[in-house]
């Protein structure tokens, strides 16, 4: 499972080359480079096609910095909400009034603690 391990090497937040995670976990960079637009299109990754650069997105990083026991209780998800359309979370409706998709971050346990809304690109 390439995509673990990705998130698993440049897990410290900083900028890494393709070449290197290839490297680090001896497959192509084609393959890692596969692997990363798959990751960086749901907002887990970012990545810099032009530099061949990916390091995680800073949200990602912020659920470590929440604390320790509360970041393990949470669940964290990804929604992309398409143009005119509604989702519900907990009982809450999200609607989408705009022309174009959206993707909705969310992190909740028992009630949801934060929804962040950011252009699907």
């Amino acid at each position: 499972m390439v995509k673990g391990k990705i998130l698993e090497t440049i897990s410290n937040g900083d900028w890494h080359s393709l070449e290197d995670v290839a490297g680090k976990l001896k497959t192509s960079i084609k393959d890692v480079a596969d692997e990363v637009i798959t990751l960086s299109q749901f907002g887990i990754l970012v990545y810099d096609e032009i530099a061949c650069k990916v390091k995680l997105s800073p949200w990602i990083l912020n659920l470590s910095e929440r604390g320790g026991s509360e970041a393990r209780k949470s669940a964290v998800g990804s929604i992309v909400l398409p143009p005119k359309g509604c989702v519900t979370i907990q009982n809450i409706a999200v609607s989408n009034f705009l022309d174009e998709a959206v993707e909705l971050g969310v992190i909740l346990d028992k009630k949801v603690k934060e929804i962040s809304i950011s252009k699907v690109e």
